[in-house]
């Protein structure tokens, strides 16, 4: 299995690494503006990730996702105490990328 995807510009030169979040589950992308160790089992990113809480859906069925704020380092993602969802404060392994 794989922790990070990489996502390619249509000219196929690199334009971000992806990782599954498990707070949010869902997909988090560290472009250029982020450093990157090159270990793609094992990867660090600095700086740290922000991502605002959002409402998206429809008015009749809308959907929440919480702020998270998170550093992934040596392979494992470290939850800042403001991330608004249940792993706020936990360092868990980043998973493996989900079958999908």
């Amino acid at each position: 299995m794989r922790k990070l995807c990489e996502r390619v510009h249509a000219d196929g030169t690199h334009a971000a690494w992806i990782f599954w979040c498990p707070a949010c589950a869902c997909a988090h992308q560290c472009d250029n503006r982020w450093g990157f160790n090159g270990d793609q089992d094992r990867p660090t990113f600095t700086a740290s990730m922000l991502v605002e809480e959002i409402t998206f859906g429809t008015p009749e069925e809308p959907r929440h996702r919480s702020r998270c704020h998170s550093q992934v380092t040596d392979g494992q993602i470290s939850y800042y105490i403001d991330s608004g969802h249940l792993l706020a404060g936990k360092t868990v392994d980043l998973p493996d990328w989900p079958s999908m």
